[in-house]
């Protein structure tokens, strides 16, 4: 199994910083040869990582990391910008992995996009550039992307169709009364946290007929996933009458599983 940038199955807390240190270099690389080539500097004052934001336009430079939720944090900080600005979104597209002759579902995302002058809000703009938002990690703070919630779900969905009618690539289907619960294992992450029984009890819906625990599995996550399921299955018996069920599949997957369910629920996950 290929783990998803925003959970992973590694077996130490070595594996996952190595990871995270490839993510990193291959960012940096990138804007450091972006800024030799002038593709940097934003006309506005407001920076945007492997791109820029002037005033008649939002750019943003694509390139591939299998570290999906780290990669579109870029994306999407870059595409929040252009809308707060009231400004077309110019980028180029996401290409596929290198030495792959395959797209991903990643190059089927807008790398041209009018602006959408409802929400454009310069004050806003104004408040949400600064170091944190306009580096590599922009998920890590209150950025721009935050402002562009139903884009990013309306964009990342329609992405996931057009590529799977073009790949003939099955998606998840789920009811309209399901639950997914993402569990995020991962031995060395500092944002990681395990919500209680009294957090899903207070805010499940009492119309859930089923819920589906997504998660790689590790053999030490082991005892943290039949925690969970055993914790969901009382839920289910004394106040839901729902079903259980622990799913793990591939990156796509797993990914398209979060983008897709009608009701999710996260634990400090770029996927989400």
């Amino acid at each position: 199994r290929v783990s998803p940038a925003g959970d992973t199955s590694g077996e130490s807390v070595e594996e996952y910083f190595s990871q995270a240190s490839m993510f990193a270099e291959a960012s940096m690389r990138l804007q450091q040869k972006l800024m030799i080539l002038g593709k940097c500097h934003s006309s506005t004052g407001c920076s945007v990582w492997h791109g820029s934001l002037d005033n008649d336009a939002g750019h943003y430079y694509g390139w591939y990391s299998a570290a999906w939720g780290n990669l579109l944090s870029e994306y999407w900080e870059a595409r929040g910008a252009a809308a707060l600005a009231g400004v077309r979104y110019d980028g180029t597209p996401i290409p596929r992995p290198p030495g792959s002759d395959k797209e991903t579902w990643l190059s089927k995302l807008p790398s041209q996009q009018h602006e959408y002058p409802a929400l454009k809000d310069v004050d806003a703009l104004g408040k949400l550039c600064n170091q944190c938002s306009e580096g590599m990690f922009p998920h890590a703070c209150l950025g721009k992307w935050t402002r562009i919630r139903q884009v990013i779900r309306d964009d990342t969905q329609a992405a996931l169709q057009s590529f799977s009618l073009e790949q003939h690539v099955q998606l998840p289907v789920f009811h309209e009364n399901d639950v997914l619960v993402h569990v995020r294992l991962d031995p060395g992450h500092p944002q990681i946290a395990y919500y209680a029984k009294s957090f899903f009890d207070e805010h499940i819906p009492d119309s859930t007929s089923r819920i589906i625990l997504l998660s790689s599995e590790p053999k030490w996550g082991k005892p943290i996933l039949d925690s969970y399921t055993k914790m969901f299955r009382e839920l289910c018996q004394h106040r839901l009458h729902c079903s259980v069920e622990r799913q793990s599949g591939t990156q796509f997957n797993d990914f398209a599983a979060i983008a897709l369910a009608p009701t999710v629920f996260c634990s400090g996950s770029t996927y989400c």
